[in-house]
């Protein structure tokens, strides 16, 4: 492979990279969005979790965008995690922390799954990204950016619809 045609591979394995991640940090946004109100009713400090989780999502989507690299891939990994072990805690044995029914275990909802999917796709996207010997591109990283997309927008429909019909 010509130095050029390497070139071109690496934007497009980072363009993958930052499409994904972006929708999937959209969508958990779109995701949390939706509970906010339900969490600020049973206690305004887990609302406000929320809705800042909320901005720092579309504010960490904004960052793959506008300034992509290491620290931007660093906090979305990290974000995403977090993100991932509050909810595996207040799934597993309850909040230790706020009024006696967060403390309780919660129950997993669609709208839960479609959200650790969103936040294991960021940082599977961005650890694949840091870790990656191998590039790919060409037509097949236009497929892969579009199937990425396409997974997160139907991932983050399902749920904000689940939550809005009061299915979760």
């Amino acid at each position: 492979m010509s130095t050029d045609q390497e070139a071109r591979a690496v934007v497009d394995q980072t363009t993958i990279v930052r499409v994904g991640t972006c929708a999937a940090l959209l969508g958990s946004a779109a995701v949390h969005a939706t509970v906010v109100s339900e969490h600020y009713a049973e206690w305004p400090l887990a609302g406000l979790f929320f809705l800042g989780l909320q901005v720092v999502e579309v504010l960490l989507a904004i960052a793959v965008v506008m300034a992509w690299g290491r620290r931007v891939a660093a906090l979305v990994v990290l974000t995403s995690l977090g993100t991932l072990a509050v909810w595996a805690l207040s799934r597993t044995v309850g909040m230790p922390i706020g009024p006696t029914a967060l403390q309780e275990r919660e129950s997993v909802g669609v709208p839960d799954l479609a959200c650790v999917v969103l936040e294991v796709t960021a940082a599977l996207l961005v650890l694949g990204w840091a870790g990656s010997a191998r590039r790919h591109g060409g037509a097949a990283g236009s497929a892969r950016t579009m199937s990425t997309v396409l997974g997160v927008a139907a991932v983050t429909l399902l749920a904000v619809a689940v939550t809005g019909w009061g299915l979760s």
